[in-house]
């Protein structure tokens, strides 16, 4: 950032006669300020040059003020009703200075600061306010620095900010506190002829005018904590507009430069310079707003300094109105290690690279350490999450309650160790891409209420879904496993030589999910509230095996928004924990498989725990018509029943044929629409005759399943 030095470093041989004839017009009179280093407000520090006398006011309408001689003015009261035509500092080679503290208040028609490009002038608000009606030149050597306070140009034509037309670029300002502001028209321009604009704070509002650049002006902006406004329009977009934009980041940040209208930058420079900054990845937006024209090539022009640690990208669009700088952790040597032999996975020092993993880490578990996670880490999300990669040595990572975790890509046991990826009740591990199950012995477990794996991973590649390979996944005691993926609802989660069990658990999917296709699956389904719900389901493939493994009270089941494709498998129901045949009573119906459209069913299903033990008989139901996969318990000899339906007027008549009409039995007729949510009719005892039900038809377009289910009396 420029210093009050700087201009003296810049001293320029060029030549202004605009600033040199409003140095020599004529005015009523010319009062020079005499004093070394005194009070601005008061008379005696002031001679009339004109009249060769002392002044007997102070410098006020068609007078000109000249502050020379090295001399320092300062002000720290009001006299802004004395409004000098023109102040001058200074009008030769010497220098001169002017103070405006806090309670000053300068009001003046025009403003000259080093009118020969050869002396050097000072302009410092400290607190006060100076108010400049009319045009501002500040020569080669001119300073107005703003550190609080106020400085403002009332004036609502067009009018440069610095030098003049006749001697362009040059002079300086530079704001660290207070006020920089225009009051221009709509539409009128700003030019930027100042050789250098400098604001590290406090604000800077053009807000009406279209800021025009200037062949060889700079702006420089240091740090976060100004607010600047560049108008209605900001145009640097040929040749004579080519403008120097610096942006110098502090430790935390940069202001941006906000535009309310359309930006230009086409012949800007552009130069980022983030050696002082020490904080962490994000999206820095450089100048905001909306009308972004002619930027699109600009990254040529961009020169970024500075970042250690980081990988820097631009991201400019005309078409999005987006001008930022982009900041992600930069490629790491090596993987990210965790060196713990029990720790904290958010705790930097527990890491080889002496940071929590990041964009573009590779972050390894291994060695027999483990990782315990309660705490949200899921803004740093690394590219890769591999849990095990020894053949000899596990890794294991725990996501207790309160941990949070997001990975690109998941990886568990790819040497084929028994390691393990936990997510434990209250705790959430995302994935955005794909899960790797490589090895057998890897296992990743989801268990107890309020554990939560998802996967989100919105592609339209089908194989990245959830899991692939082998190893085993485990969805137990009230945890759940999502996948989301919406942009492609036919995306494929295949499980091959994978071990599934959902036991109190579920897996909920918008996409579809395949088991066995190409490989040997096992999925275990315990009891009740165990739940696989995709959008479609897919299960096939020479030794895959769906297991239904009851509790006292049933089990739980696959329900699919779509079809349900069964076939090639071996199924095995295990109904040995069942309370009573069925829990509820005797001649109890569960669904296995609950769907729109069962496609295709297992021809044989094994069931074993049923009969003798439970002292029920048991069949199995399978309908790809009535789309029913289910298993059927009740008092031997049981068999199934079958219904007639006829219509007349409006009414069904749904008759149970008097073989299945048994004495000693009551039978409820049961309807549904959607082949679950099942509603008592009407219960008639049996006679051993036929015995009917009515019901109304369902109206056009819809459906009504029905179903008779039998107690003793």
């Amino acid at each position: 950032m420029k210093n009050s030095f700087y201009p003296i470093l810049r001293k320029s041989l060029s030549a202004s006669a605009a600033l040199l004839a409003l140095a020599c017009t004529v005015h009523a009179d010319t009062l020079a300020f005499i004093a070394a280093d005194d009070d601005y407000a008061t008379v005696a520090n002031w001679n009339n040059v004109t009249a060769g006398a002392p002044a007997t006011a102070l410098p006020s309408a068609g007078d000109t003020a000249v502050i020379n001689g090295g001399r320092i003015a300062n002000l720290a009261s009001d006299v802004s009703g004395s409004v000098p035509t023109s102040l001058v500092i200074p009008n030769n080679t010497s220098e001169g200075t002017l103070n405006i503290d806090a309670g000053g208040a300068l009001v003046v028609t025009g403003l000259v600061v080093d009118s020969t490009n050869d002396g050097i002038g000072t302009v410092n608000i400290n607190g006060g306010a100076l108010t400049v009606n009319g045009t501002a030149a500040i020569g080669a050597l001119g300073l107005v620095s703003i550190s609080s306070g106020s400085y403002t140009s009332t004036t609502t034509a067009s009018h440069f900010l610095g030098g003049t037309d006749s001697a362009p670029v040059t002079g300086s300002y530079e704001i660290s506190g207070g006020t920089l502001q225009t009051s221009q028209a709509p539409g009128s321009f700003l030019q930027l002829t100042t050789e250098y604009l400098g604001i590290s704070g406090g604000t800077v509002d053009f807000s009406s005018a279209t800021v025009v650049g200037y062949l060889g002006s700079t702006v420089s902006v240091t740090g976060d904590t100004a607010t600047i406004d560049f108008g209605s329009s900001l145009l640097v977009n040929n040749a004579s507009r080519a403008t120097t934009f610096e942006f110098n980041f502090n430790a935390t940040g940069i202001s941006p430069i906000k535009v309310d209208g359309t930006t230009r930058l086409n012949n800007a420079t552009i130069v980022i310079d983030g050696t002082n900054y020490t904080g962490g990845t994000g999206s820095f937006p450089l100048f905001t707003g909306t009308g972004y024209d002619q930027i699109g090539g600009i990254s040529a022009i961009v020169t970024v300094l500075g970042f250690p640690g980081f990988s820097v990208s631009m991201n400019i669009n005309d078409t999005t109105d987006v001008f930022e700088l982009v900041l992600s952790p930069a490629a790491a040597a090596g993987p990210n290690v965790f060196n713990k032999p029990n720790g904290d996975y958010n705790n930097a020092l527990n890491w080889s690279l002496a940071r929590v993993p990041v964009a573009g880490d590779t972050a390894v578990i291994n060695n027999n350490n483990i990782a315990n996670l309660d705490t949200d880490a899921s803004a740093a999300v690394p590219d890769t999450l591999r849990v095990g990669n020894q053949p000899a040595n596990t890794g294991t990572l725990n996501i207790n309650a309160g941990g949070k975790l997001t990975a690109s890509l998941i990886q568990v046991s790819t040497a084929g160790a028994a390691d393990v990826l936990a997510v434990n009740a209250g705790g959430t591990l995302e994935c955005l891409g794909l899960v790797s199950l490589v090895n057998a012995a890897g296992t990743l477990q989801v268990s107890g209420v309020g554990a939560v794996y998802r996967n989100s991973s919105n592609t339209t590649d089908p194989t990245k879904a959830i899991t692939t390979g082998a190893g085993t996944l485990s969805v137990t005691n009230g945890g759940t496993v999502e996948v989301n993926n919406p942009a492609n609802l036919n995306a494929v989660t295949d499980f091959k030589n994978n071990t599934v069990t959902v036991d109190g658990g579920s897996i909920v999917s918008d996409a579809r999910i395949r088991f066995g296709f190409g490989g040997t699956t096992t999925l275990n389904i315990g009891g009740v509230g165990s739940l696989v719900a995709p959008k479609d389901f897919m299960i096939s493939g020479a030794g895959t095996i769906l297991n239904y493994t009851f509790d006292a009270n049933g089990v739980g089941r696959i329900d699919c928004a779509g079809f349900a494709h069964l076939q090639n498998l071996t199924i095995n129901i295990q109904a040995a924990a069942l309370a009573g045949g069925g829990g509820a009573g005797l001649d109890s119906v569960f669904d296995l498989v609950d769907t729109q459209n069962v496609a295709s069913l297992p021809l044989a299903v094994n069931v074993t725990g049923a009969a003798g033990t439970q002292g029920v008989d048991w069949f199995v139901r399978q309908d790809t018509f009535l789309n029913l996969f289910q298993i059927v318990f009740g008092d031997p000899p049981l068999e199934p029943i079958f219904l007639d339906v006829s219509e007349s007027a409006g009414t069904l008549t749904i008759t149970v044929d008097a073989a299945d009409s048994k004495t000693g039995f009551d039978y409820t007729l049961e309807s549904s629409s959607v082949l679950s949510g099942w509603t008592p009719v009407e219960t008639k005892p049996g006679t051993g005759a036929d015995l009917s039900f009515t019901d109304p038809a369902p109206t056009a377009g819809d459906k009504a399943f029905y179903r008779v289910s039998t107690a003793p009396q």
